[in-house]
């Protein structure tokens, strides 16, 4: 018993360890996946500055051409200062984001890795860039010259640019129509570049939905595999165990109760034999000299005497044969073989029945307890067809082939019924009992014609365990 429990108990701490591997292997997968989405999400986070950069790459190179036009039209030396910062500003902007746009640029928050198809639209533009970059530094130089000639014409250090200025302020308008003249060809190409920049950023969405949808599929496929092929079978197992156990415990019970009621009539059948049978004895002696006696005197009572005697003496015959009944030393004195051929004479000497005995097989060499289940088996039907069945011929089979066993009880009676007429009746459930703790089967049968069959039968297996070791 302590065995199995142990035996249980280490079932269901392997089930208990399997599930936590399980759920350990479910959140393995759940995690890594999640670091990899995540990954993926870091990547692509400035999907949308980029964007925005590049469409204001467009608002840059419009800027610039405003700016252009501003500083070279406007007479305010003040204002046109203004224009020349800001169109100096939006130059050296223009020209670093888009080569940050190309090459990465973490001051812009601009990633160092970009599309094939994006690098080479943004290659193609190099000429326009840095001709409007090229241009819009000459005509700032060429506005800042004109300025400090203006402010500072006692510097003897500008006497060499006022002789260039006229010259640079001549090709002034030639530079500012450069600049609008290229800004329509940039912005169309930045359009392109941006849409591009769009479908790219929603091919990463679609493709980070795909891998979660991946993931969510690869997950819920490792946990009905891990359902279906780990725990399902281990739980199938162990329900199997407490099945088993649980069979164990009743059959150990069962035997356990048997033995104790089998004890008790051996107590009880000794307690008849030693106790109130050589009383009898001894009463029945005392009548018998005291019979001879009233026979010597001649007295009339002595046929009495001698009818007493009669009744004690079939009264201590009936104690014995119920002495043996409960406690039959046949089976541990001559064996089963013995018991039951004895039993049989009996059956022919009380009952009142012809039964026969037969054998067929190897030898036998079983333990008592075992033997005397097999002989209750034999008696309780025996008993049952001549009392229920109202046999006149019974015949008791006992057979033994390859190392298993078969007892059979044969009656020519009415047969059982087909439907129990005595519900409360144990003898069929003693005999199956007793069947059951020895590993057997019990089958009880109609004969067609008349009669019926108990049959007990044991597999080589069962047989093996109740036979005494060589």
């Amino acid at each position: 018993m302590l065995t199995a429990h142990r035996s249980l108990g280490s079932g269901a701490g392997r089930l208990t360890l399997l599930a936590t591997t399980c759920l350990g292997v479910v959140a393995l997968v759940a995690i890594g996946g999640r670091i990899a989405v995540q990954k993926v999400i870091d990547r692509r986070a400035n999907d949308s500055w980029v964007i925005n950069v590049a469409g204001r790459q467009r608002m840059l190179s419009q800027r610039l051409a405003k700016a252009a036009l501003a500083a070279a039209v406007t007479a305010d030396p003040i204002a046109r200062r203004a224009h020349l910062a800001e169109l100096g500003e939006t130059t050296e902007l223009f020209g670093r984001v888009h080569v940050g746009l190309q090459r990465g640029d973490p001051a812009l928050g601009l990633p160092a890795s970009t599309s094939p198809e994006v690098a080479q639209r943004l290659r193609a533009l190099d000429p326009q860039v840095e001709h409007l970059v090229a241009a819009s530094r000459a005509l700032a130089a060429a506005l800042q010259a004109e300025r400090v000639a203006s402010e500072e014409q006692t510097d003897v250090r500008l006497r060499t640019v006022l002789e260039v200025a006229p010259i640079l302020l001549g090709a002034m308008d030639g530079v500012v129509q450069e600049i609008l003249a290229e800004e329509p060809t940039f912005l169309e190409s930045m359009e392109l570049i941006v849409a591009n920049y769009e479908r790219e950023a929603r091919g990463h969405v679609l493709a980070l939905q795909h891998q979660e949808s991946v993931l969510l599929s690869a997950l819920l496929a490792i946990i009905v595999v891990l359902a279906t092929v780990v725990l399902l079978p281990a739980s199938r197992k162990l329900r199997r165990q407490i099945a088993h156990h649980e069979i164990e415990d009743r059959v150990n019970l069962d035997r356990a109760l048997l033995a104790a009621t089998m004890r008790e009539r051996e107590l009880i059948g000794k307690d008849l034999h030693d106790g109130l049978g050589q009383i009898l004895a001894g009463i029945g002696m005392m009548l018998r000299t005291l019979a001879k006696r009233l026979t010597a005197m001649g007295v009339p009572e002595q046929h009495a005497v001698r009818r007493i005697e009669e009744l004690v003496s079939d009264a201590t015959r009936q104690t014995r044969e119920l002495a043996r009944a409960l406690h039959p030393a046949e089976v541990c004195e001559s064996g089963l073989v013995g018991a039951l051929r004895t039993l049989a004479q009996t059956a022919r000497a009380t009952l009142g029945v012809r039964c026969y005995f037969e054998w067929e097989g190897d030898s036998l060499d079983l333990e008592d307890q075992a033997a005397t289940h097999l002989y209750r088996i034999a008696q309780e039907a025996i008993s049952n067809a001549v009392k229920h069945g109202q046999a006149t011929l019974v015949t008791v089979h006992l057979s033994t082939a390859d190392g298993a066993l078969g007892l059979k009880v044969v009656d020519d009676g009415v047969g059982f019924p087909r439907v129990p007429t005595n519900p409360s009746g144990l003898g069929l459930a003693i005999m199956e009992g007793r069947a059951r703790l020895l590993g057997g089967r019990l089958r009880v049968r109609r004969i067609a014609e008349r009669g019926s069959v108990v049959e007990a039968t044991f597999s080589r297996e069962a047989t093996q365990q109740w036979r005494v070791a060589a």
